[in-house]
């Protein structure tokens, strides 16, 4: 798969189509990282409007930047600290 291909108007057209999308796209790909990477991608393609769409990795006491795509982001979250480490 090339294309993510979204026609839907609303969010949950666009889900109703994206999710079919990114299950062919990661089926047969075993590796984490390109697996984010890609789902990202087709989030932000899906879904324009969005600022940022990306994944923190736990690691020890932390959360760790993954794939993503949007304005920079904080490489490193304590766990416990700010919105994201505290969800």
């Amino acid at each position: 798969m090339e294309q993510i291909i979204i026609k839907g108007q609303t969010k949950e057209e666009i889900y109703s189509e994206l999710i079919p999308q990114i299950k062919s796209l990661i089926e047969d790909e075993s590796d984490l990282i390109a697996n984010l990477a890609n789902v990202t991608s087709a989030l932000k393609q899906a879904f324009p409007s969005f600022s940022w769409v990306g994944f923190y990795l736990a690691k020890g006491d932390e959360l760790v930047l993954g794939p993503f795509q949007g304005k920079l982001a904080c490489t490193r979250i304590k766990i416990g600290s700010g919105v994201c480490g505290t969800s």
